[in-house]
């Protein structure tokens, strides 16, 4: 659109069995300017792309191949299954000395800090 207002013309594209055609319409000589302006346009185009090209294809030599596979770790704890788990028995005085006996431990009034009365 901005270039039709730029060059004062009509510009239409067609797509025909012989490929894609732009017809540009208006005074003569502002057709030939605005068809060497377009003509131009798709040139700068192409390089872009050409360059662009180039570029990805010089690039590729720098990229690192894929990562080959290491080592594998065959019948790790974590690979294997795990063992039924059972709740401990805490009846057994052997294996849990402290949990079944009777006897307290001493509260102080204190509590883990100390006393308050430093803190007033």
């Amino acid at each position: 659109r901005k270039i039709m207002d730029k060059f004062g013309v009509d510009i239409k594209f067609t797509g025909g069995e012989t490929g894609n055609t732009v017809t540009i319409e208006g005074n003569e000589e502002n057709v030939e300017d605005c068809k060497d302006h377009l003509i131009e346009l798709a040139d700068e185009y192409m390089d872009a792309i050409l360059e662009k090209l180039e570029f990805q294809a010089e690039m590729s030599q720098y990229t690192r191949p894929e990562p080959q596979r290491g080592f594998f770790v065959r019948n790790a704890p974590w690979q294997q299954a795990p063992p039924p788990q059972v709740a401990p028995d805490t009846s057994d005085m052997a294996a849990f000395p402290d949990l079944g006996s009777n006897s307290v431990a001493p509260q102080s009034s204190a509590g883990s800090w100390g006393s308050n009365k430093r803190w007033r």
